[in-house]
């Protein structure tokens, strides 16, 4: 079976829930304020070429084309700062519900690959080319996750054939991949040609610039030069803000603003290549989406694959087997067993210290990947005496929205011993590994007839510590108490006259 310890979030002291809440609030902010740029693509003109040599595209509806991503998740030279493996997941889930209405879909080429890099976690503009030039792979669209795309959410680069995502901007439901796969399609950003111009109200300018030799006109409210200005789409209104910007509930800019002839307007940020809030974008409009199928056809057309892809693959489905719900589990052997599920071809397992909505809040919760229906959790990531939930997710190159099973729990014990007497009778002492301090060690009879029995414990030097005289009938659990022993190791004898048996107690 082959596991792979995918991540473990290092535990913080947290008291009080109030604490726990307010570090995930201050994560929050951040997230939201890190990335003072939304987008670095450059112009794309000379990306896309002339559009009246791009293939004519006739859509057809339900039609649906699928086309490979090959994720790069970059994180430290030390191996630290990746997402998990459900957050990239949940992100592409984004990009797919995104492109679904138009007929594109995507899966996984081959597993997330995994780069370690300080230099390209944290990139400038050349390193980032760098990246791309180093680590892109053949036959499908690279994306790469970074802590930090030179001060930019992301970008598309036309002359390394790649996006890079900042993580930030990654996760969360967020649609920058979906705004950087748009680039990747030919679409330039809805107001193209004011990326470096700032808009005056008082002073519209009738025409722009571009790189000093192309002359582009500014997009009129009523559609004139909608061909030949701004996105050259006519299905995409006037556009001139180049920030990031907040919408009404019907997806229009708070702010009013004017074309050349004086007309007022309003923005419209559902559309995904504009600047507009993630919580306003939804959609792009029929010209777009006949620009990307036609760039598809054009540039990668031998990306597209042509199959039926297997069955959604769900949590709902999988039957868990062992442990059952509260049992108590051997903390050297904790294995955790469910159902196979055939179209699966990886499950991921969490083990959090919470359960309910605090699940994946838990700054301890550890991710493991298994290609079998079945996990060994490692001693160092348990705690003895303490409740952990588990839960699993069945995956597959084509789950982008994963689905966990119900979630059960379990609680580790300290070995437990059971000495087999001569004569059948049975004696179990657990647990053989207690806390300092707690002093309690269970001991099991099952014995046929009654017996006197000493019970002492004993340090390495052979001193007696503790000593106990009971009365045992038939079988019954009788505690003992250890006193209030340092760490180490001690040894615990329990004898009537006729047997005696000696059994290893660690204090830790």
């Amino acid at each position: 079976m082959k596991i792979f310890f995918h991540q473990i979030f290092q535990a913080v002291n947290v008291r009080i829930i109030m604490q726990f809440f307010f570090i995930l609030l201050g994560h929050f902010t951040y997230a939201q304020t890190s990335s003072p740029m939304p987008c670095g693509t450059p112009d794309l003109t000379d990306y896309i070429g002339d559009t009246d040599d791009l293939p004519r595209i006739h859509m057809r509806s339900g039609q649906v084309k699928y086309y490979p991503l090959q994720i790069h998740s970059v994180g430290r030279s030390d191996g630290e700062g990746h997402l998990s493996a459900l957050e990239m997941r949940r992100a592409l889930c984004v990009l797919n519900e995104d492109f679904a209405e138009y007929g594109i879909q995507f899966f996984m080429k081959d597993p997330v690959r995994m780069i370690h890099n300080d230099d390209y976690y944290e990139h400038d503009q050349n390193d980032g080319h760098r990246l791309m030039r180093n680590h892109n792979v053949k036959n499908a669209f690279n994306v790469y996750v970074v802590e930090y795309a030179y001060g930019t959410c992301g970008y598309f680069s036309p002359a390394n054939q790649g996006v890079v995502v900042a993580k930030n901007c990654f996760k969360g439901g967020t649609h920058t991949l979906t705004h950087e796969m748009g680039h990747f399609f030919g679409l330039p950003h809805t107001f193209n040609g004011w990326e470096n111009r700032k808009y005056d109200r008082d002073n519209v300018p009738r025409y722009l610039s571009i790189r000093g030799r192309d002359t582009l006109f500014v997009e009129r409210v009523d559609g004139k030069h909608c061909d030949k200005a701004g996105d050259f789409f006519c299905d995409t209104p006037p556009d001139y803000i180049n920030y990031r910007w907040s919408c009404d509930r019907e997806g229009n800019s708070l702010e009013t603003f004017v074309d050349p002839e004086g007309v007022e307007f309003k923005l419209d940020g559902t559309n995904f290549m504009s600047y507009s809030s993630d919580n306003c974008q939804r959609r792009f409009t029929p010209e777009q989406e006949i620009r990307m199928h036609e760039i598809l056809e054009d540039r990668y057309k031998n990306l597209e694959y042509k199959f039926i892809p297997p069955a959604p693959v769900s949590g709902e489905e999988i039957s868990m087997i062992e442990p059952r719900n509260a049992d108590d589990i051997d903390i050297t052997n904790t294995r955790l067993i469910w159902g196979e599920i055939p179209d699966a071809t990886q499950y991921i397992v969490q083990i959090s210290r919470f359960t309910g909505i605090l699940f994946d809040r838990d700054p301890s919760l550890v991710t493991f990947h298994t290609d079998d229906p079945e996990l060994v959790v490692p001693e160092d990531v348990l705690d003895v005496d303490r409740d952990f939930y588990w839960r699993v997710y069945p995956v597959n190159e084509f789950t982008f929205c994963p689905q966990a099973s119900e979630i059960r729990s379990f609680t580790p014990r300290a070995a437990t011993h059971t000495h087999q007497l001569p004569d059948g009778e049975k004696i179990k002492i657990f647990p053989n590994m207690i806390s300092a301090g707690q002093g309690t060690i269970q001991v099991q009879y099952d014995f046929a007839q009654a017996r006197d029995v000493t019970i002492r414990l004993y340090d390495l030097q052979g001193r007696l510590l503790r000593q106990a005289d009971e009365r045992v009938v038939g079988e019954m659990i009788t505690p003992f108490d250890a006193g209030r022993q340092s760490a180490g190791m001690y040894l615990l004898r329990i004898t009537d006259g006729q047997f005696a048996i000696t059994q290893k107690i660690i204090v830790q």
